[in-house]
């Protein structure tokens, strides 16, 4: 998924459940905090490790992804970096290095996990006991609609923080109602289209008598990939004219990679 989404729908789903401006920012940092591994992408080219120091690695798993969320609030809790997230969120918030704290950190984290547990490749959840991924590949890494949805609501959010001329705590209780809003908005966004996805999915497995999980996503929502593993042959696949576009050979180990 994208920045956008995954800051923003922990962020609105603390508002929603009434929970305090700490708690929510600490949601928000929980929800962007794994994607800080492309510092951590240079490693491998200059030391041998067996850690997975790619995108969706190590901090995309759920025992590290702990250790994640507390290296992120322990640097969000410092005095530079306070003053550098009040600045650019423009807020009065500080978060401290409390377990209370920690604990919403990693709820947003794993709201990261499952956002992008839905979209192509996965993630390795459960290293270090295993190195399998899991996706219901129902989205492209990004899917463009979400991504939409997403920036409009931040841009109204953004207008309306503006347009509300109050102090931080009166402007967060007068925006409740909005933020209650907005949260319905990207949930219901995601669960329709996350249901239209399957839907596009079924079809595509179903004219080649495939297996649902044979079926995995492009850019384009219509158009998907087949594997036939048995036949090392992939289909891309029209759901909406119900046509074969083309078809080449693929002998991979990683289909849940395809583009096309």
């Amino acid at each position: 998924m994208d920045t956008f989404t995954h800051g923003l729908f922990p962020f609105l789903a603390g508002k929603f459940f009434k929970r305090s401006r700490q708690e929510c920012a600490a949601l928000l940092v929980g929800g962007l905090a794994p994607d800080l591994d492309v510092f951590l992408m240079w490693i491998p080219m200059f030391f041998d490790t067996t850690l997975p120091f790619n995108h969706r690695g190590i901090t995309h798993t759920i025992i590290f992804g702990f250790v994640t969320a507390a290296i992120v609030l322990f640097l969000a809790s410092r005095k530079y970096f306070q003053k550098v997230l009040q600045y650019a969120f423009r807020t009065d918030i500080a978060l401290s290095m409390a377990p209370k704290i920690l604990v919403f950190v990693y709820a947003g984290l794993l709201s990261h996990l499952f956002l992008d547990s839905l979209t192509a490749y996965g993630l390795a959840l459960l290293y270090p006991f295993t190195l399998q991924r899991y996706s219901a590949e129902l989205f492209f890494y990004i899917d463009q609609y979400l991504l939409a949805i997403s920036l409009i609501l931040t841009g109204y959010m953004v207008y309306l923080k503006r347009k509300i001329n109050l102090p931080p705590q009166k402007r967060s209780q007068a925006m409740q109602g909005p933020y209650v809003k907005m949260f319905c908005v990207i949930a219901a966004a995601i669960i329709i289209l996350g249901g239209l996805r399957y839907y596009e999915k079924s079809i595509a497995a179903e004219y080649f008598s495939m297996p649902i999980d044979s079926a995995y996503p492009s850019t384009d929502p219509f158009i998907w990939n087949v594997y036939d593993a048995a036949n090392q042959k992939v289909y891309v696949f029209d759901t909406w004219n119900k046509s074969i576009i083309s078809q080449y050979a693929f002998s991979g180990t990683n289909p849940g990679r395809f583009r096309h």
